[in-house]
């Protein structure tokens, strides 16, 4: 039970420093809005901002076409911290690999056929290479 309140609490709640006594603070994370936070050491009042930084890296901001837009990507991509760069590498590669695990299916039960034995023909047995049916 433990390990699941540790694990909410690290997906709603987020620790920053006060930019002026350093002290710690737990504050709820809201993606995409700005928090207005005072530091009930210090009283000093300062915002945060919380964002998803892959979505971000995506986001269409001035490309006028489609290889601007990549570059910028690329640009903004670069910027990204070394582990949220590894989780969005890992990912990308994931849905690749799905991908192509599933369309490979699909095209290789396009292009086989089954065969069916002819209820007619008599079963073949091995033969020794010359023509000569073994005797089993």
């Amino acid at each position: 039970m433990g390990l699941l309140i540790h694990l909410k609490n690290k997906l709603t709640k987020k620790e920053v420093r006060c930019p002026s006594c350093g002290v710690l603070l737990r504050v709820p994370v809201k993606q995409g809005k700005s928090l207005r936070i005072t530091c009930p050491e210090c009283g000093v009042s300062f915002h945060i901002k919380f964002s998803n930084p892959i979505r971000e890296v995506f986001a269409k901001n001035s490309a006028s076409n489609f290889t601007d837009y990549l570059a910028e990507v690329w640009f903004r991509f670069k910027a990204l911290p070394g582990n949220v760069k590894f989780s969005l590498v890992v990912m990308v590669l994931s849905i690749i690999f799905l991908l192509s695990m599933i369309f490979g299916r699909f095209s290789q039960r396009r292009g086989r056929q089954q065969i069916t034995p002819n209820q007619n023909e008599a079963p073949s047995q091995p033969s020794n290479g010359k023509g000569k049916m073994l005797e089993i």
